[in-house]
């Protein structure tokens, strides 16, 4: 390798961390922002099941009600728990670990995404005992689902304009690095 693409990888790989540590740096603020409304709807959710308790509330009420409190709860502590992983990101590691872990970062679907599934699923359960006095449980189903599929498809437009450029060009500079 002579100086010049020793320079020139260099001079990549700085831009790189400079744009992952931007992106990382606003998506934990984003986290931020998103927590906190969801620390604000967990404690209106309570209310509304004291509410319902002392006003004779159905039980279906109270239990949808109940899931939809946990699933802010549980959205409220991931996004916690992702606005502390961006904002501590390590960009001084050993270039392929840090690499590696931008990958994943910046990947749309890893294990992490799994965490996401129980605040759903209470979501959709307490959605379907709310919403299923006013509508058909069929109804409620697929009004449910195709929120989670435009938000799934939004979701992915957002990723692949953003984030998968940075994804592939941390993956393209890893299998450079891997491959010699």
């Amino acid at each position: 390798m002579n100086l010049n693409e020793h320079q020139t990888e260099d001079i990549n790989m700085d831009s790189l961390i400079a744009k992952m540590q931007k992106e990382d740096s606003n998506y934990a603020k984003l986290c931020n922002r998103l927590q906190w409304l969801y620390w604000v709807l967990a404690p209106l959710y309570l209310i509304m099941i004291a509410i319902h308790y002392f006003d004779d509330g159905t039980r279906e009420d109270m239990i949808g009600n109940a899931c939809f409190f946990l699933a802010m709860l549980s959205f409220g502590l991931l996004l916690r728990k992702y606005q502390k992983e961006y904002q501590g990101v390590n960009y001084a590691l050993p270039t392929l670990q840090m690499l590696k872990q931008a990958v994943n970062r910046y990947s749309p679907f890893t294990k992490r995404t799994l965490l996401v599934v129980p605040g759903v699923v209470l979501a959709y359960i307490g959605f379907l005992l709310s919403a299923s006095k006013f509508s058909s449980p069929i109804f409620v189903h697929a009004f449910f689902s195709g929120a989670i599929l435009v938000g799934l498809t939004g979701g992915l437009i957002y990723w692949k304009s953003k984030y998968k450029p940075l994804r592939d060009e941390a993956k393209k500079m890893l299998q450079d690095i891997e491959n010699g």
